[in-house]
């Protein structure tokens, strides 16, 4: 018997049939049990790229090394050609959808093991997807997703300067140093364990998950943007953004004169805003500000200031979203309204043909994307643009998005 579950991909599972497929889905999603590594902690092999974190790890002991992404917003995930290799059970039939509205269907499955530097988890759910479409966009060879219900076992620290990783069997409540701040959260099996949090902007109360996975410091539905104490509104012409599945179907950058976690005010924050979207996102750009460390059994996370890294509450950019097609080809996905690349006449399905004298195709996705808009030094970035008029050459500024 086939059951319908709704999954928000990365986000969140709702239940919404009866009998005992829906008891044996939550029964897997719930199971899982840690080996511990110990107190001490322990620094897993990763790989920073973007706002990407990869790790290396072994399926059901298996011989073979499989690479995944490591993301606190998700449930753990299959690519359906490894769950295939390594014959794994098809338990239950899961809807899924991703932050954009995107819809694809998948099993459950129940993992005898999961490994990841050496840390192993028994008996721990994953769903099996056809991650195709994450392998095209991001140019990157995936096997699966880590999430947080492999991660809520352990204290898991998260250091972006360093680009490291640790796990560690410690439980202890976390001590909070002079300079940081320490916040409480929740989890729910519903949200696959992903950390949730008390957050607001001016009169606006909202909870936001942490999102080790997403590329802008705060994400939030467009019916909170408009709450929010923030300044004007800047729209974006084409695609901008979206989930694994599906381009966001509009959306606005803004940024936040307030942005509160729990009691502690962190100032001026850029947030994206998304129709459609039901949950509010803590991403990589706010994160790595600070050393993170999430106690999952505990409930709190302790943030560290880095010395040295400064507060970004702007944006730098070309103002070119971009996209990788089922060619690998890297196709403008949209652009800021005003934006250098607006002005210069920049459109949402040019293609990118060169950057900065190099082949498009010598980059990944997330390459490319910091080179239109990161902070690097450099003030303008050289293109080879080819549309259905031709191909042209550009030289386009960044520049800063909202006034310094």
């Amino acid at each position: 018997m086939k059951i319908k579950i709704n999954m928000v991909l990365l986000f969140c599972l709702v239940f919404l049939a009866s009998g005992c497929s829906t008891f044996q889905a939550i029964s897997l999603v719930r199971g899982g049990e840690a080996l511990s590594p110990g107190p001490e902690e322990k620094v897993l092999p990763a790989e920073f790229s973007g706002h990407m974190i990869l790790v290396k790890g072994h399926i059901n002991g298996s011989a073979k090394e499989y690479r995944f992404i490591l993301d606190t917003a998700a449930l753990t995930m299959i690519d359906k050609e490894t769950a295939t290799e390594l014959r794994l059970a098809r338990d239950v039939e899961v809807k899924a959808n991703d932050s954009a509205g995107g819809t694809k269907t998948g099993h459950l499955t129940k993992l005898g093991s999961l490994t990841i530097g050496g840390i192993t988890v028994t008996n721990t759910a994953a769903v099996i997807m056809d991650m195709t479409k994450i392998r095209e966009m991001t140019g990157i060879e995936v096997d699966g997703i880590i999430g947080s219900n492999f991660l809520r076992f352990f204290t898991v620290k998260f250091d972006y300067q360093r680009q490291q990783v640790s796990l560690s069997g410690d439980l202890s409540p976390l001590k909070a140093v002079p300079g940081a701040t320490l916040i409480r959260f929740k989890q729910s099996m519903k949200q696959g364990f992903a950390p949730m949090v008390e957050a607001a902007s001016g009169d606006a109360s909202f909870k936001a998950l942490i999102d080790t996975g997403l590329n802008y410091p705060l994400s939030l539905p467009l019916s909170i943007v408009k709450k929010t104490d923030k300044e004007a509104m800047i729209e974006g012409k084409g695609a901008m953004g979206g989930g694994f599945l599906e381009n966001n179907k509009k959306e606005v950058l803004t940024r936040l004169n307030s942005f509160r976690m729990g009691s502690t005010e962190f100032g001026r924050v850029v947030a994206n805003g998304t129709e459609g979207k039901d949950v509010a996102l803590i991403g990589k750009e706010f994160l790595s500000r600070f050393v993170v460390t999430l106690n999952y059994p505990a409930g709190e996370m302790l943030l560290v200031p880095v010395n040295g890294v400064k507060e970004d509450d702007n944006i730098f950019t070309t103002g070119i979203g971009v996209m990788r097609d089922a060619n690998g080809k890297f196709l403008v996905s949209g652009v800021w309204s005003g934006s250098p690349a607006d002005q210069a006449g920049v459109a949402a399905n040019d293609e990118i043909v060169m950057v900065n004298g190099k082949g498009a195709a010598d980059y990944t996705l997330g390459e490319m994307r910091a080179i239109l808009k990161t902070n690097d030094g450099k003030d303008a970035v050289d293109l080879a643009i080819k549309n259905a008029g031709g191909e042209r050459n550009l030289t386009i500024k960044k520049q800063f998005l909202f006034a310094q």
